[in-house]
């Protein structure tokens, strides 16, 4: 009988203990029910995948302008399941200097982990600079973003270079079609010398093939890329094609975006190109 009191008292502590966990109305105080949201955007500096080899997160290190670091934890196993499947880039395709822009939850060890809400993200960019040119732009890598290919196709005396940037799921698709179809819309970056120091407006008349300023819907207007004078059309070819020419210094600089419609990705996607565009100073240039 001695041993009832010392049970009841154990039992109101306990409720006491209970009380003080939880608020008035039952339910754990806010900050013990999820972690804390996270966001960052930083330079990738480090990548690690290994503990992917035993279903671990990908973990991505990222540093920002003020040398604040973030370590991003990537889930492995049941990635497919989380709910913001769709805006996490694939983190075999991160590399170190790629631009980082996340948002999820603070885990334990104070790693931000994208998933478990549909308004987390993970997306990457990267800056693609030509020194020897003088010139960058930006690129959304992921998710659903681009691959970058070398694209020298011309016959042009004066071309020096280009690169093309097509969606890397349509990019897939298109290399493992068996059938003979049409590729994908995409976009251009091409440079050439510009010896005769012809304007914007009048080295696409001079070379009409390089520019397809013969299939332009409209007479080129002005415009301003990086800080320099341009002409821009728009080409009516297969797809509708946005040109932009850009004369600067010694070269002419050729941006072009393909797209099905105004509503695409391709065509938001050439446009945030387009205001990224920067000239650069070029090696060997005092």
């Amino acid at each position: 009988m001695k041993r009832l009191p010392i049970a009841i008292i154990v039992l109101v502590l306990i409720g006491v203990g209970y009380y003080f966990l939880v608020g008035q109305d039952g339910e754990l105080e806010e900050e013990t029910k999820t972690p804390l949201p996270g966001s960052f955007s930083g330079v990738v500096t480090n990548v690690d995948l290994d503990a992917m080899a035993y279903d671990g997160p990908a973990l991505i290190t990222v540093r920002d302008d003020d040398e604040k670091g973030a370590v991003i934890a990537v889930p492995s196993m049941g990635l497919s399941f989380c709910e913001a499947f769709e805006r996490i880039a694939l983190v075999g395709d991160i590399e170190v200097g790629d631009q980082i822009y996340v948002e999820g939850d603070v885990d334990a060890p104070g790693r931000i982990v994208p998933c478990e809400d549909p308004t987390h993200y993970l997306t990457v960019t990267k800056t693609v600079r030509d020194r020897t040119r003088g010139y960058e732009f930006t690129y959304r890598k992921g998710p659903d973003g681009y691959i970058m290919l070398e694209n020298t196709e011309s016959q042009d005396i004066d071309f020096i270079s280009g690169v093309m940037l097509m969606n890397r799921n349509e990019y897939e698709e298109l290399q493992n079609s068996t059938d003979a179809r049409e590729g994908p819309p995409a976009i251009h970056i091409r440079v050439y010398q510009n010896p005769d120091n012809l304007s914007a407006f009048v080295w696409p008349e001079r070379k009409s093939l390089e520019s397809n300023v013969g299939l332009a819907l409209d007479d080129p207007k002005e415009a301003v890329v990086g800080g320099a004078n341009a002409s821009f059309y728009t080409a009516d070819g297969l797809y509708p094609i946005d040109t932009y020419i850009i004369a600067n210094g010694q070269y002419v600089y050729v941006l072009m975006g393909a797209y099905r419609d105004k509503e695409s990705d391709i065509y938001k996607d050439f446009q945030s190109l387009v205001n990224s565009f920067t000239f650069i100073q070029a090696q060997g240039q005092n």
